[in-house]
């Protein structure tokens, strides 16, 4: 398994954690991209004026930025953007012994819908899935720790208190399949196939590497010809100041 630091940005206002706002995850793909993922999510949290889609059309080409919502990827692409932009797709779990039910009949029609879409316009889509678990059988397991925290049992719980069945670490193959790469739809074939091959080209895109275990301090500005240190001894020798101003002044340059 090969990681990669990334974080979803959504436009909720702070403090509301309803999942219905819009969202986008960023992916390093460097280190310069890491550091503007950084800017990106301290923004999201003091800037009462966040805008997600000014994130996403200003993000450089260091980061990779995944879009599920249509809309909001049809405004990123209009405005221009210099990030590599995506439009995911997630499996629904309607594979061939429950292509019958109402709900699988209604997320192939959807699914459909999305590839004609996709390659009308020529839309790079990726295939993404919302992990909670590593494998299927860890699903009961979920349900079970959901109940202990909520001090209930699972069956007086509502379903959307769990997470999907289909929530778990898929290898590609089951990926391609549960996207359509059975499908007698030729377009949705093409999305199956299309959606995991860039997701493969999106992890060997990104290439961060940090260096764990090493404490680096914030950069302080100091005057010109002076380092830290010098300026460091210059404050602390000259006139006491305030407890506090000083305080600040050591938090500084430490």
């Amino acid at each position: 398994i090969k990681p990669i630091m990334g974080a979803e940005i959504d436009s909720r206002p702070a403090g509301d954690s309803r999942r219905n706002g819009r969202s986008a995850v960023f992916l390093a793909r460097n280190r310069a991209g890491y550091s503007e993922l950084c800017r990106i999510v301290t923004a999201r949290h003091i800037d009462e004026g966040f805008d997600l889609l000014e994130a996403i059309c200003s993000a450089s080409n260091d980061l990779v930025v995944l879009i599920g919502e249509r809309s909001l990827f049809q405004q990123a692409r209009a405005r221009g953007h210099r990030a590599r932009l995506y439009f995911e797709v997630r499996p629904t779990g309607d594979t061939p012994h429950n292509i019958e039910s109402a709900a699988a009949l209604q997320a192939a029609r959807r699914r459909a819908e999305v590839a004609r879409w996709a390659r009308r316009e020529m839309v790079p889509v990726v295939a993404t899935n919302d992990v909670h678990f590593s494998s299927p059988h860890l699903y009961r397991v979920h349900q079970v720790l959901r109940a202990i925290h909520a001090n209930s049992s699972i069956q007086s719980l509502p379903p959307d208190h769990f997470c999907p069945p289909e929530a778990w670490l898929k290898p590609a193959e089951r990926m391609r399949t549960d996207l359509g790469a059975q499908d007698a739809n030729e377009e949705v074939r093409w999305l199956a196939q299309s959606a995991t091959d860039n997701a493969g080209q999106v992890a060997a895109d990104c290439l961060l590497e940090l260096e764990l275990g090493k404490v680096r301090f914030p950069s302080f500005p100091v005057p010109p010809r002076e380092t830290a240190a010098t300026y460091l001894r210059t404050l602390a020798t000259t006139e006491p100041r305030q407890n506090t101003a000083r305080s600040q002044v050591w938090c500084g340059l430490a």
